[in-house]
């Protein structure tokens, strides 16, 4: 994934929610086999990833969504558990 996810999101996001639609930012993390985490943010509209090349909830799980409304935030021991 790329190393300004989170610069592209902010900014997708905040020109998304300023053009009136209901964009949600999220953020997650995955582990490799090696235990090393990784970090992805994206947006989504209507419940799915926008502008992305393919779907990060396949190899990422949401650690926050903003607004919270949206999913379930879940907490680090979560993650690492996981």
């Amino acid at each position: 994934m790329s190393p300004n996810c989170v610069k592209q999101s902010l900014i997708l996001f905040h020109f998304l929610r300023k053009q009136g639609h209901p964009a949600n930012i999220h953020f997650g993390i995955s582990k490799n086999d090696a235990g090393d985490l990784h970090g992805h943010a994206w947006v989504s509209l209507a419940g799915k990833p926008f502008a992305e090349p393919e779907d990060p909830r396949s190899n990422f799980k949401e650690t926050y969504v903003f607004p919270e409304n949206f999913a379930k935030n879940i907490s680090s021991e979560e993650i690492l558990t996981s």
